[in-house]
């Protein structure tokens, strides 16, 4: 018979807690977390956030790659112990990101703890095997090998990522990197990550704050971090120069595309709220002129895409027939056709898009982690008010039609970064390309 499974929940009961915004139980420059108190969705589930926060996880390539490699072990690792704990209705995950790594757990309140303090336990002291990393380095290298065989869109995307997100590495950097690392080489980088850390924590669900308090505490002991905010560095979405390069993805597919991406003035939330509504606009006509009026391809999009909190407009364009110079002139002649469309924008017709826009900034969250997401990606952006989807929602409401027509000859006036495939194209160094993008400023 199997031992008791000791993350079963046997304290079920829903706590008469109200909803509120997120506040910080922990505020201190090494460590904050933040909580948010829920019963809205029936059920005794609480989600965690804890983002390791390493100013050195991705300042090289063999660095990011290593962080990943962490990150990759550490699932891999407690696959079989944590197993009872998937059972009982509890799951964790561990992913890497620019700054770090995140631990993730969702699950029942009773019991969680174990988890937690577990994950806790193997991250710090937990054997580093020979086998379990080759067996996530051999993942890794296969996702990053693959990656020219996946759909050329997302090829294209991941392309303009790497130009203009930092810090940011492409596949082959990355490949090129993690090529050489072993067990040893993990151990040591265990060493010196948790070393430095910045800890920025998350707490929402149904639990009171006294016990989110404790929790969040015996982790900061745990891990110990002793970094500052400001020693960790900005994530940042770069400018695209006066006359940038024409970038081509590491790609095996035999279709042809274009990707044009229009990027505002600055970070602001007014820019932000102008492109989100111009992209509406653009959306259905760029669909039903280059895919079903010219049938040019058959992934065929365009419309609102923000870089971190960038704001931009994307156009894609992939075709098994037409190539890329006459992709290229038909999504001009469309760009020249929509400024005629905005010159004769009114009122009356540009408010139900900018209530479509409005409508999806401010939709309900469906379940408890999509909103433990949003919140976490709001504090990612340092909006420690919580109100960012509101306050970008009144500027939409506030936007007219002059401002509409603006925003696009500003767009038009400006650069754009494209990124085109033909069969048989040489990849694009991207990293080199781009060396001598700047930041993008926050307002003008």
């Amino acid at each position: 018979m199997p031992e008791p499974n000791p993350y079963i929940a046997e304290n079920l009961s829903l706590l008469p807690l109200d909803s509120a915004p997120p506040k910080a139980l922990i505020d201190t420059p090494e460590h904050a977390l933040w909580y948010r108190p829920d019963a809205s969705f029936g059920t005794p589930r609480v989600e965690w956030r804890f983002s390791l926060q390493n100013p050195a996880a991705a300042n090289k390539a063999r660095d990011a790659a290593l962080t990943r490699l962490l990150a990759g072990w550490l699932n891999d690792s407690l696959n079989e112990a944590l197993y009872p704990a998937r059972l009982a209705g509890q799951s964790f995950n561990a992913y890497a990101h620019g700054r770090g790594m995140t631990l993730s757990f969702s699950g029942w309140r009773d019991n969680q703890e174990r988890v937690i303090q577990r994950v806790l336990e193997q991250l710090r002291q937990g054997e580093i095997a020979a086998d379990s990393v080759a067996r996530v380095k051999l993942g890794l290298e296969r996702q990053w090998r693959n990656a020219p065989q996946g759909p050329l869109y997302q090829q294209m995307q991941q392309t303009l990522g790497d130009a203009l997100i930092r810090p940011s590495w492409s596949n082959t950097a990355l490949l090129d990197a993690i090529d050489t690392l072993d067990a040893d080489d993990l151990r040591a980088y265990r060493r010196r990550f948790l070393d430095s850390l910045h800890l920025e924590s998350l707490a929402v669900g149904n639990l009171e704050p006294a016990r989110a308090r404790r929790v969040g505490l015996s982790v900061a002991n745990a891990l110990a971090p002793e970094l500052a905010d400001s020693a960790i560095p900005d994530l940042e979405t770069l400018e695209v120069p006066r006359e940038p390069p024409t970038l081509h993805p590491r790609s095996t597919r035999n279709d042809s595309a274009v990707l044009g991406y229009l990027q505002g003035n600055d970070r602001s939330l007014d820019s932000q709220a102008r492109l989100a509504v111009l992209g509406q606009l653009i959306e259905t006509p760029f669909y039903a002129q280059l895919r079903t009026e010219e049938q040019l391809g058959y992934i065929v999009n365009a419309g609102y895409q923000p870089l971190l909190e960038a704001p931009g407009i994307s156009l894609l364009v992939q075709s098994p027939s037409a190539d890329v110079a006459r992709i290229q002139s038909r999504i001009d002649a469309f760009l020249g056709d929509f400024g005629k469309r905005l010159a004769g924008l009114d009122a009356a017709s540009l408010a139900p898009y900018r209530q479509a826009v409005q409508d999806r900034l401010l939709e309900r969250d469906a379940s408890l982690s999509e909103l433990t997401q949003r919140l976490w990606l709001e504090l990612a952006y340092e909006d420690t008010d919580f109100d960012r989807r509101q306050r970008l929602a009144e500027r939409v409401s506030n936007l007219d039609v002059e401002d509409i027509r603006k925003a696009w000859q500003s767009l038009q006036a400006s650069p754009a970064l494209t990124v085109t495939f033909t069969p048989g194209d040489a990849p694009s160094e991207v990293s080199a390309r781009t060396a001598g993008f700047e930041a993008l400023p926050e307002r003008r």
